[in-house]
């Protein structure tokens, strides 16, 4: 989140100018005229968890929003980029440790003895620029937690903006740091936006052609997304947005 300026390198010129790995730029062999029709073909082959959405209503918002998929992609980058985002934050490239809670001599801090969760993020190829953190928040969420994770939406939701928050402002504590805010409605905005940003790639992309026997043979394997191996979570990401089509009036 820091600004750039003529005195500093620019930490944005190795990277992509919009990252993420879903972006429409960047996946030029996604059939974006195939939104609507991926979405039928969830409603079809998952009828138990798909009942209440399977509606001319829905389908008639499908469609418009495949047409839309430009114009999306243009109120996504509208800020300009503010920050960068690692582009493939999905739970395979996520390593855990446990770590004694140390200084950086190593040397025990008062009360010793208490361990850490630490994590790190493993394959740069897609970070790049972004107007926010939220590409990496949707992404996370919506493909890497379970049903009772997705469930706790706004919580997760909460606990990331506050962490953020605490951070800019320890920044601005800094006198030769730029101010810099971030508010609680500007982070719901982009949340909304990156969600559809990302739904419009997974769509036509991972979710395609799902049945049951797909979810069986890749649930719980290495690489493989929640929202394309649990029709729980699937369903639950459509009716997101959904949700967020219809709050958008789109």
């Amino acid at each position: 989140w820091k600004t750039e300026t003529e005195a500093t390198p620019g930490i944005f010129k190795d990277f992509f100018g919009h990252g993420g790995w879903w972006r429409p730029e960047l996946r030029p062999s996604v059939k974006y005229d195939t939104i609507a029709e991926s979405f039928a073909s969830l409603c079809q082959n998952f009828p138990r968890e798909f009942q209440g959405l399977d509606t001319p209503e829905n389908h008639a918002l499908m469609q418009s929003f495949q047409a839309r998929v430009p114009e999306l992609s243009e109120k996504v980058r509208a800020k300009g980029p503010r920050t960068l985002i690692h582009g493939d934050c999905k739970t395979s490239n996520l390593f855990f440790s446990i770590q004694d809670d140390a200084n950086e001599n190593g040397e025990g801090r008062e009360g010793a003895g208490e361990q850490k969760l630490r994590c790190s993020l493993i394959d740069l190829q897609w970070s790049g620029a972004a107007s926010s953190g939220m590409g990496d928040v949707a992404y996370l969420l919506w493909s890497g937690v379970d049903v009772e994770g997705v469930r706790r939406e706004a919580e997760l939701i909460d606990i990331y903006y506050n962490a953020l928050h605490a951070a800019l402002l320890l920044a601005n504590a800094d006198a030769a740091a730029p101010a810099q805010t971030y508010t609680r409605e500007e982070m719901e905005s982009d949340y909304a936006l990156e969600v559809l940003a990302y739904f419009a790639t997974a769509l036509p992309q991972l979710l395609n052609g799902m049945d049951e026997a797909y979810c069986e043979k890749w649930r719980g394997t290495y690489g493989w997304l929640t929202c394309e191996t649990i029709p729980e979570v699937t369903a639950a990401f459509v009716s997101k947005a959904l949700s967020v089509l219809r709050e958008m009036k789109w």
